[in-house]
């Protein structure tokens, strides 16, 4: 498997829609407001290999605005849902991975002994306000996840090259939620979380990144020193 840098990694890019999880309705769900950096690090690698997502990618101007997120509600539904399925998994959400001097930040990692032959998965959470009907843009769903699917890559690359693992598949968890009510106690909006959907991500087919793959993603990926996030 060979790449090359200038290709539109996006006709490369391998999404398999596994499943969706199933989301209690008894129980309340947040989201926060997260800051977003109009000139992230990543932004340059986003429009370089999905530029049909560019304009979603980029911003104009520059500094720091701030968006509705269900991040940690769907990293608490994925918990459940992973523990549900296995009482022997351990999902963790505090990762700080380092790697040339570059700081990793995945939003969940999924690890085992090392005794143990069970699949090791890294996933990255993508969340967006769900559009009004007749508003619903299919490239927004489309952009989103191909994005989601670069972070998932890189990081990946990095948890194998620092030699955390051998190999780790990569995930996307996608998720819409609509607003209900602004909470200013907890200063976080009350959301309807729609039922998450988990893609596994690849390279043209391969869903498991081991360190030859990892070598591959990360020199087209894996930014440089001046790089202070992943995200």
């Amino acid at each position: 498997m060979v790449f090359i840098a200038e290709y539109n990694l996006s006709n490369h890019l391998s999404l398999f829609k596994e499943r969706k999880i199933n989301v209690d309705k008894n129980v309340p769900y947040y989201a926060k407001k997260a800051a977003v950096k109009t000139k992230h690090p990543l932004n340059n690698t986003y429009a370089k290999f999905l530029p049909e997502c560019a304009t979603t990618a980029r911003r104009k101007g520059s500094g720091v605005y701030f968006n509705w997120s269900a991040e940690d509600a769907v990293l608490d539904v994925l918990a459940k849902d992973y523990e549900r399925r296995d009482t022997g998994v351990r999902i963790f959400t505090d990762i700080r991975l380092f790697y040339d001097d570059i700081k990793y930040t995945p939003d969940a990692v999924i690890l085992n002994a090392a005794c143990s032959r069970k699949a090791k998965y890294i996933i990255e959470v993508k969340t967006t306000m769900r559009p009004e009907k007749g508003n619903r843009s299919p490239s927004k769903k489309y952009c989103i996840l191909k994005i989601g699917a670069l972070q998932a890559l890189r990081n990946a690359s990095a948890l194998v090259k620092a030699g955390v693992v051998d190999e780790v598949l990569p995930k996307v968890v996608y998720a819409e939620f609509i607003p209900v009510k602004y909470d200013p106690a907890r200063r976080m909006m009350r959301i309807v979380l729609m039922n998450p959907e988990v893609y596994s991500v690849g390279l043209d087919d391969v869903f498991k990144v081991d360190r030859e793959l990892a070598d591959i993603i990360y020199g087209i990926l894996g930014g440089d020193r001046d790089d202070l996030l992943t995200r």
